[in-house]
């Protein structure tokens, strides 16, 4: 290995060890009481340092939003081998339910702040592959033929909700079905999920 790809593999570990700094104590302090000082004392190094890497604690949240995405989209790529759109939405749903509960650090940071974007890439991508599955079942005759776009924030605000009652063990506290009210969030967003889909769905 050259010295160039070394110096590039450090940047790389250490703009690392920035990120993963910054995102425990975006959490555990939350934004505006999380400073470059603090990241630097976590990983032991100067302020200095950090803002060789990053402009600002923004900059940094940021990223850290833009790589959960990131990891949502590349496992929503299973969509491309279900050729029945609505398989495919139902999929999707679970997906993303599932995506909230086994990366819930980077699903609470993907929301937690305005994107400092005026186009916001990230959400189009989710947004353009919902609305897309949503125009197939209903050219299909599987959803109800109503404004897409409106369904698709529908179905996308439920998730979110769903995500963030279950991520805040809220959903168990406010359930009447003692069945439903098990330990399994995932379980309880799915049922939520089906029940909306049931009454957006063409019987046949």
């Amino acid at each position: 290995m050259g010295i160039s790809e070394r110096k590039l593999k450090y940047k790389e570990s250490f703009k690392r060890e920035i990120l993963d700094a910054a995102k425990k104590l975006f959490l555990k302090d939350g934004f505006e009481a999380t400073s470059i000082r603090k990241m630097a004392s976590e990983i032991r190094c100067s302020p200095a340092t950090i803002y060789l890497y990053y402009k600002d604690k923004s900059d940094i949240f940021y990223d850290l939003h833009k790589e959960g995405f990131k990891i949502l989209i590349g496992q929503l790529e299973i969509l491309k081998v279900i050729e029945n759109p609505f398989d495919r939405l139902k999929t999707m749903g679970l997906v993303y339910l599932k995506f909230s509960q086994e990366n819930s650090d980077f699903y609470e940071l993907m929301y937690a702040k305005k994107t400092p974007e005026k186009h916001w890439d990230e959400g189009n991508k989710v947004y353009t592959m919902l609305k897309d599955i949503i125009l197939q079942c209903q050219k299909g005759g599987l959803l109800k033929d109503t404004d897409t776009d409106k369904v698709v924030m529908m179905i996308w605000s439920l998730l979110h909700g769903a995500c963030m009652l279950s991520l805040q063990k809220q959903l168990e506290c406010i359930t009447s079905d003692k069945e439903m009210a098990t330990d399994n969030t995932t379980i309880q967003s799915e049922d939520i999920f089906n029940a909306y889909l049931s009454l957006i769905t063409l019987k046949k």
